[in-house]
């Protein structure tokens, strides 16, 4: 059963313990444990914004190297859809869940089958790319996020772009706030194929103003990790919500990085 803390709780609260745990996980790795690569980058915090400074990513995996086979990937899914709750759902609400469970392992078979070609394509290589947003998104959805150019065919990128975000009293809401990297390789199709991600927790960005060059500040080094927790008290109980748009928006994302 759900504890009474997580039943207790609003969405967005749950949605920030699950960063918070990410980052848990990401702090827990040692420098020889980084098996999906690391990003590279600067950022500073400025009065109203956060600049950041994406440098480079090093010892990418290609695609098909760490997602597995396609019977994992099925096996992942299943595992997830059986947490799903079928309190108070009607007959048709079942075969509509159905319906989409099918839908979804034929979508994910195909999705699998382009990453094989376009990884033989580009002979174990990636094109990759960096994605940047602040969350949790329900407090910076006045934010757009950023992304880099695409790198052609390489595991060890080299961006060297600077982005802002351009935050009202940046420097009063870093509590619970979170730059989030996200390393996408732009596929066969332009899709965009999970890499890994890496966090920075807004607090331990210390706060400066414009006599400092963004570039005399040290380079931060991050190790990028995929979400592994699936079954935990927590996502349940987001899972469990199936009329909460937020959280099903939510965990619709982080499961396709799975």
């Amino acid at each position: 059963p759900y504890t009474t803390l997580f039943r207790s709780s609003d969405s967005a609260e749950l949605i920030g313990r699950y960063h918070w745990n990410r980052i848990k996980e990401q702090r827990a790795l040692q420098a020889g444990e980084y098996k999906m690569g690391s990003i590279t980058i600067r950022a500073q915090l400025l009065r109203d914004h956060l600049r950041v400074e994406v440098l480079n990513a090093r010892h990418l995996k290609p695609p098909e190297v760490h997602r597995g086979s396609l019977a994992e990937k099925m096996r992942r899914s299943g595992r997830l859809g059986a947490t799903k709750s079928n309190i108070n759902m009607t007959r048709s609400q079942k075969n509509l869940d159905w319906v989409k469970s099918k839908f979804a392992s034929l979508k994910a078979n195909i999705h699998t089958q382009g990453i094989s070609i376009h990884t033989a394509n580009t002979q174990g290589q990636a094109d990759p790319y960096i994605c940047l947003r602040l969350v949790p998104a329900s407090k910076f959805n006045d934010t757009p996020k950023h992304r880099t150019q695409t790198q052609r065919r390489t595991l060890f990128p080299l961006f060297d772009e600077t982005f802002d975000f351009f935050v009202s009293g940046a420097h009063k809401r870093r509590e619970n706030s979170y730059l989030q990297i996200i390393v996408k390789d732009r596929g066969l199709m332009g899709q965009g194929i999970f890499l890994g991600e890496a966090y920075l927790p807004l607090c331990e960005v210390e706060e400066d103003n414009m006599d400092q060059a963004l570039a005399d500040l040290p380079q931060l080094q991050l190790p990028l990790t995929r979400p592994q927790d699936t079954e935990s008290d927590l996502v349940r109980a987001l899972d469990s919500r199936i009329y909460d748009r937020q959280a099903r928006e939510f965990l619709k994302k982080e499961r396709r990085k799975l």
